[in-house]
């Protein structure tokens, strides 16, 4: 057992500082907020600066302070027949990941990617009348440099929860290109 797990450490380390001559493209966003009453969706889109330069931009307002948040997140790669899982499928919780961020080790690896365009970026509680945004974020040419990937296209879906119901829903996915 333990030389398999090996095996992908050390392929992931070696993917992880390998050079990558690919690109990607930000090539769908979609966000939905069904808990109208916790919080609304201000902007949702994608801002084509370039033919190389895509820009997402998503905005929400907390209507009432959130304490607890929760995601979902899981990846999936398109293949011939639709999307399908791919890699990681898993639950999280957001207040204790702003505490404790070396615990949580893939959504560690998602968040730095996105510091400095985020203002989901501490602990519980979210005020009301506040916005939580990612605004003029681009992907990053390394975004997928720690994962074992092909080329094609991928996706991540996530469900945001507040006491066990569905707060707001953001998914996307990027092309993995020469």
């Amino acid at each position: 057992m333990a030389q398999p797990l090996g095996f992908i450490i050390v392929l992931h380390l070696w993917l992880f500082f390998t050079p990558i001559q690919a690109r990607l493209k930000i090539n769908g966003l979609s966000c939905g907020a069904p808990q109208t009453d916790m919080i609304s969706l201000e902007q949702c889109r994608i801002k084509a600066v370039n033919r190389n330069l895509y820009l997402m931009n998503m905005r929400y307002k907390v209507i009432k302070t959130i304490t607890e948040l929760k995601v979902h997140y899981k990846f999936f790669k398109r293949e011939r027949g639709g999307w399908h899982p791919w890699l990681y499928d898993t639950n999280a919780d957001i207040c204790d990941f702003f505490k404790n961020r070396k615990r949580f080790l893939l959504l560690n690896e998602i968040f730095k990617r996105l510091n400095g365009y985020t203002t989901l970026n501490h602990t519980c509680p979210y005020m009301a009348n506040t916005e939580i945004q990612v605004l003029d974020w681009s992907v990053p040419d390394n975004v997928l440099k720690p994962f074992p990937v092909d080329h094609g296209e991928y996706a991540l879906h996530t469900t945001w929860y507040h006491n066990k119901k569905i707060l707001c829903q953001v998914n996307g996915s990027v092309v993995y290109s020469d």
